[in-house]
């Protein structure tokens, strides 16, 4: 038994033995026409198919980068809220301490008002310390204040 060089070959490279067709050539032109007919319309399914399957991978990358955006407006609005409530915060400490000056400054002048050397002072310029102090004036007419003329307690 000799083996034959067909069977040394593996089944799927074996040469093949074409079938031998009785009917006309016109019978067979028709046949592979219609044969081609078949594979050009999978063909084109399978085309149309893979067109579809990435059109809708793009639109899923396109909502994943919306949301990506959405989510990046979402942090810009969130970090620029937070520095400006830090700036709100810097400003009510600022604004205690200058009102914490201003009083401080409120009350030595105060204190500086009742020395006597004061009194001195305004005894010199003519200006009695008892006095009261009148706003001034403009040439329309009495200006208008909210605030009184302070007069000192005399002794």
């Amino acid at each position: 038994m000799d083996p034959t060089p067909t069977n040394d070959l593996p089944p799927s490279t074996r040469p093949r033995k074409r079938k031998t067709t009785s009917g006309s050539p016109a019978a067979e032109d028709d046949k592979k026409r219609a044969q081609n007919r078949v594979a050009q319309k999978s063909f084109r399914d399978k085309q149309q198919s893979r067109l579809q399957y990435l059109e809708s991978f793009v639109d899923a990358i396109k909502a994943g980068q919306a949301n990506r955006d959405d989510d990046s407006r979402y942090d810009t609005l969130l970090r620029s809220h937070l520095e400006l409530l830090e700036e709100n915060r810097q400003l009510k400490d600022s604004l205690i301490g200058l009102r914490q000056k201003l009083s401080y400054i409120g009350q030595s002048a105060s204190a500086a008002a009742e020395d006597n050397a004061f009194d001195s002072l305004l005894k010199d310029h003519g200006s009695p310390r008892g006095s009261a102090v009148s706003p001034p004036t403009n040439q329309i007419g009495p200006r208008q204040s909210s605030y009184t003329a302070i007069a000192a307690p005399s002794n």
